[in-house]
């Protein structure tokens, strides 16, 4: 959805205000109070997807940063793209990465909820939970593993453990680390119950391997993002059905625009352009989940066979 500036504001900060000046004048449009809050809902529903459209693709950019600097094998084995660095380098670069790679994927669901509760309702909010991300917590250990790994970097912590060059979540570092002593109980039996698997199976150091709960947060987050797209489409198509009876009348959009309130105090005149369209928007970014969600699935199966998962 395209805005005006207001003329004194910083151009970095996107206002939904036009601020007439001098002789310049705006038509408001010839609309209802019931109206003008249906406009209004529009606006801040258009500008929250908006808002999680980008934080979606900041979460893929996390995702082919780490494909685009490493070549990261099924066998964990990590290679840098960029030419020979130490075994210390490369720590600190899949580090930098891969807690950038966390981070994203929690927020985005984060703004999911948020989005569902504020936008839909509460009753919205506990029925998404209820078909998306509680089946998915319930079943998928990786993302029910994403919130500590998460909070573990954010507080200072190293989440990639590297060993003659192969990456992995050191399972014994993250039970003992004092910021994890309060972990969820069943993230923490989990983990405890792994640990003792892997010293049965392969006698060695408790690790997680890295290539497969990595590609396995990823699926998962994009499957919840898709879930997000199904389980809004109804709201958005009401939304835009209910515009676009408004906005085709006479005396309601005025240049392109719609002016559709004004603030006595400020001077500022609240506007959205006509042409804008959420609902290609949405069927733009459906389509790329799709298609990410095929490949990325590829990627998962070839890594559970590799690792006879």
């Amino acid at each position: 959805m395209k805005t005006y500036y207001r003329k004194e504001a910083s151009k970095l900060r996107k206002d939904k205000y036009f601020y007439p000046k001098g002789d310049l004048e705006v038509n408001l449009a010839e609309i209802n109070m019931d109206e003008r809050e249906i406009l209004k809902d529009y606006v801040e529903k258009t500008r929250h997807f908006i808002e999680i459209t980008e934080l979606y693709k900041i979460f893929r950019v996390s995702v082919n940063v780490l494909r685009e600097k490493f070549v990261i094998n099924y066998s964990d084995l990590i290679e840098y793209k960029g030419g020979f660095i130490t075994e210390g380098e490369l720590s600190t670069y899949i580090n930098l990465y891969t807690s950038s790679f966390l981070s994203t994927s929690k927020t985005l669901v984060d703004s999911i909820e948020t989005y569902i509760e504020k936008v839909m309702g509460k009753d919205s909010h506990r029925d998404f939970r209820s078909k998306s991300l509680s089946k998915t917590y319930d079943s998928v250990f990786s993302y029910r593993l994403l919130n500590l790994l998460r909070n573990y970097s954010q507080h200072g912590h190293i989440p990639v453990e590297i060993t003659g060059r192969r990456a992995s979540f050191n399972i014994d570092d993250i039970l003992r680390k004092p910021h994890t002593s309060g972990m969820n109980e069943r993230v923490k039996k989990e983990l405890s119950e792994k640990r003792d698997e892997i010293l049965t199976k392969f006698n060695n150091n408790p690790h997680l391997s890295y290539s497969y709960i990595i590609f396995d947060i990823n699926y998962y987050i994009l499957k919840i993002y898709s879930d997000f797209l199904m389980f809004i489409k109804k709201d958005l198509l009401e939304s835009h059905r209910k515009i676009n009876k408004i906005i085709t009348r006479p005396n309601v959009v005025d240049n392109g625009y719609v002016f559709y309130d004004y603030e006595d105090d400020t001077g500022f005149v609240h506007c959205f352009n006509s042409n804008d369209n959420i609902m290609e928007l949405y069927t733009e970014i459906k389509k790329n989940v799709r298609q990410k969600l095929t490949e990325e699935l590829e990627l998962l199966k070839k890594a559970k066979i590799y690792l006879e998962i």
